[in-house]
């Protein structure tokens, strides 16, 4: 079945409403990893990135050799809607940007193991070897845009190898690989750059940033998952209402 969604977020959303409607009384324990990768048919990594999360919300607390225990929540989540039932339209840069050259960087290919965030976004193990690919995205001689990358090693072999012949990265994996892409799933976050970041894109620290998690696929197979930073001084989005009850 098609997923719109990370798994660890859908799994993530559905323990999370199951706390709050009492499902877990305060006290309670969660059911364990293991069956819980089972009612969810998910890995034990996307699991535990779920209940990192659910930790981070001050909503569960685990106890080695005891488990995933519900605490009492003592904030209700805000309904709050503002950009549900609205479709991008239009996704462009601002004015005096919007002429100049899109190019990318060299690239910087290593393997590392997936770890738990990046096992989770793939549903692999966590051992597993993948590509991490960094590299920044250039409006003219600004920078717009610092990627990273994470490729599973079996489905793009040898791609370290290729580094200096890659100038657009997906339009290199889709004809090296004969891959396809069919569909991705991200989300979006905003905030504002630390010492890191700002060095990265060339901006003050506290500038408005954009925070990008996209996972793509070819089918049912995850091909990759990725983090971009972009600047948000220089891209403009469109929006449009589907629908009144969204408005407000």
């Amino acid at each position: 079945m098609k997923d719109a969604n990370l798994k660890y977020i859908q799994v993530y959303n559905q323990l999370k409403q199951d706390l709050y409607s009492g499902k877990y009384p305060v006290g309670s324990l969660l059911p364990t990893e293991t069956q819980l990768a089972e009612q969810f048919s998910a890995s034990k990594s996307t699991i535990r990135h779920a209940i990192a999360m659910l930790i981070a919300d001050k909503l569960i607390k685990v106890t080695q050799g005891r488990g995933a225990e519900a605490l009492p929540i003592t904030v209700k989540p805000l309904q709050y809607n503002r950009y549900k039932g609205y479709t991008v339209t239009a996704s462009e840069f601002v004015p005096e940007y919007r002429d100049q050259p899109f190019t990318s960087t060299s690239f910087f290919i290593e393997m590392v193991p997936a770890g738990d965030k990046v096992g989770a976004a793939l549903d692999i193990p966590d051992d597993m070897p993948v590509y991490k690919v960094q590299y920044s995205q250039m409006l003219g001689q600004t920078p717009f845009n610092y990627c990273t990358v994470y490729i599973p090693c079996g489905l793009t072999p040898d791609l370290d190898s290729h580094a200096a012949e890659i100038i657009r990265l997906y339009p290199f994996i889709m004809e090296h690989y004969g891959i396809t892409i069919t569909h991705t799933a991200e989300t979006l976050t905003f905030g504002s750059a630390n010492l890191v970041e700002s060095r990265l894109l060339a901006v003050a620290i506290s500038a408005p940033l954009i925070h990008s998690a996209r996972t793509v696929f070819s089918g049912e197979t995850r091909l990759l998952y990725s983090e971009a930073l972009l600047r948000a001084d220089l891209l403009k989005l469109s929006l449009v209402a589907d629908s009144p009850e969204y408005i407000i």
